[in-house]
């Protein structure tokens, strides 16, 4: 092989070697670009990531204060049953009593019915008992809601001052 022979191989493999470093040169700015993307990228990813751990921050403060207001209702709704069960109570007591009011009324009935000499004088006067028993009922029950009323207002300052508004 001659000299020139030689020279002439070797340019021929420098020139080829220029020209894959050229494309080297080319895929080194081709990947730098796309570095510079995935970095772009993972940037903006780090904000979506802030913003969604911000999100979840509120969402659990609001959660907690949910927690907090179903705690206050269950206690409200535990003293309403406590006062419904006392009203329940109450009203059983007053319908034993309307009951004995009831049989005493029929007791009287039934005497004032065997006496054949008043039956004239006891007819009238069973007329104005069942209007007094009407009129009882009328009170009895005007009485029942104005208690009711009236303990509302009770259980309701009660209520208030356990659990003062803030």
């Amino acid at each position: 092989m001659t000299n020139e022979k030689f020279q002439e191989i070797v340019l021929i493999e420098l020139r080829d070697l220029k020209e894959g470093q050229k494309r080297l040169e080319k895929g080194q700015g081709s990947l730098e670009e796309r570095q510079t993307k995935l970095e772009t990228g993972q940037n903006k990813l780090e904000e979506r990531l802030g913003k969604l751990e911000e999100g979840q921050t509120r969402l659990e403060e609001s959660y907690t204060k949910l927690e907090g207001s179903y705690n206050r209702l269950e206690e409200s709704y535990t003293k309403l049953e406590d006062s419904y069960t006392r009203l329940d109570e109450r009203q059983t007591r007053f319908e034993k009593k309307l009951d004995i009011v009831y049989d005493q009324t029929v007791f009287l009935s039934e005497c004032y019915t065997d006496l054949n000499k008043k039956l004239d004088t006891l007819h009238n006067d069973f007329k104005s008992i069942h209007q007094i028993i009407g009129e009882h009922e009328i009170s009895i029950r005007t009485l029942r809601r104005k208690d009711f009323e009236n303990n509302k207002e009770f259980y309701d300052a009660k209520i208030r001052e356990k659990n003062p508004i803030d």
